[in-house]
C-alpha cells in the first residue's frame, strides 16, 4: 500500500498504522489549520512513518518504532514541525529530514523525544547538515530548528 492515510485532515488520535510505504502522506489541511496527531504508533513503513509539507504537523505521544524515517518533508517543500512527549526507536536513516531549510516557515521543534537506536536525528536536506544521535539510548529534551524568539 501506498499510504494509510492520504490527505489528512485536522485531528487524529489513537490510530495505529503498520506496514506500507507512508503511514500518513499529507499536505496542507484544507482551511489551513495544523494537522494534530495524538496517541498513535507507526511501525514496518518501508519510506518513512509521515511524508507531510504545510500541515503544520503536530505529534504529541506518537510511537515510531522501525522505520526508515519517522517524517520526511519532500525536496523544495516547508513544514512548521512540533513532536512532544514521543518515542523514536530502531530508526535507520535520519529521524526527521527537513528540507526548504532557509525558509523561513521551515521549522522543528523537539521536546521530550525518547530515542533508541536512532543514529541520525536530524537530516537537512539542501544543507547536508544533519544533527547525529548520542549513543545508542538518549532523550531530546528541547532542539529548536528555524525561526526562535530570543526572549
Amino acid at each position: 500500500a501506498r499510504a494509510g492515510v492520504e490527505a489528512a485532515g485536522n485531528l487524529f488520535h489513537h490510530c495505529t498504522f503498520t506496514g506500507g510505504e507512508y503511514g500518513i502522506k499529507t499536505n496542507r489541511t484544507a482551511p489551513g489549520w495544523p494537522f494534530l496527531l495524538i496517541d498513535s504508533s507507526f511501525s514496518g513503513q518501508r519510506q518513512a512513518a509521515i511524508l507531510t509539507d504545510e500541515a503544520g504537523m503536530t505529534i504529541v505521544r506518537g510511537q515510531f518504532r522501525d522505520v526508515p524515517r519517522v517524517i520526511e518533508v519532500p525536496a523544495d517543500r516547508c513544514e512548521q514541525l512540533w513532536v512532544r512527549d514521543s518515542l523514536f526507536e530502531r530508526i535507520s536513516g535520519p529521524a526527521i529530514t527537513l528540507s526548504d531549510v532557509k525558509n523561513a516557515r521551515t521549522q522543528a521543534n523537539l521536546q521530550n523525544v525518547i530515542c533508541r537506536d536512532v543514529p541520525l536525528l536530524l537530516s537537512l536536506r539542501e544543507t547536508n547538515e544533519n544533527v547525529r544521535g548520542l549513543g545508542s539510548s538518549f532523550v531530546v529534551r528541547d532542539l529548536i530548528h528555524g525561526l526562535q524568539s530570543n526572549n
